[in-house]
């Protein structure tokens, strides 16, 4: 039901520009984001998800060094570009953080359907940092997404 939701916030009408290679992409990254999951999960429950998320961090830096040094700017050029660099890796650390904590005590399967709540918070986010006005199939996804991952989370029935 979460996935249903997700599908109408991105079905709806956008004033965005959108084309199959970016949506192929889009596609490529959730495999990659799946197997992480899938990998982290199992680390998460053998190890502490501090020590998985470092290794994370260090792995995605050394595998990423080399295409970023064929980029045209390998480092940023002012304070402001450097603020916001580091505000975004602290943003991703803290975040990776607790998806890797959650993993440790939840079954990834569940991590995995509760981060379909991710795009319902960025919308929510994005009026009042972006000024951007979600549209009517924005919100209606929203609210099913919301509603797959009460279903989701609610406890079973025990006979």
């Amino acid at each position: 039901m979460a996935f249903v939701g997700l599908v109408l916030m991105t079905a709806g009408p956008s004033a965005g520009r959108s084309s199959v290679e970016g949506n192929l992409h889009a596609v490529a990254a959730a495999m990659f984001y799946a197997g992480c999951l899938l990998i982290s999960g199992r680390l998460c429950q053998v190890y502490p998800s501090i020590a998985v998320t470092a290794w994370m961090f260090v792995g995605a830096a050394l595998s990423t060094l080399p295409m970023a040094v064929f980029e045209s700017r390998f480092l940023p050029l002012d304070g402001y570009a450097w603020a916001y660099m580091a505000a975004y890796g602290a943003l991703t650390l803290v975040a990776y953080l607790l998806i890797n904590r959650g993993l440790g005590k939840l079954p990834t399967a569940l991590v995995a359907v509760l981060g379909y709540g991710q795009p319902v918070i960025a919308t929510a986010l994005a009026v009042p940092l972006l000024g951007e006005v979600p549209g009517l199939a924005d919100l209606i996804g929203a609210a099913v997404v919301v509603a797959g991952l009460l279903l989701a989370t609610r406890p079973a029935d025990t006979p």
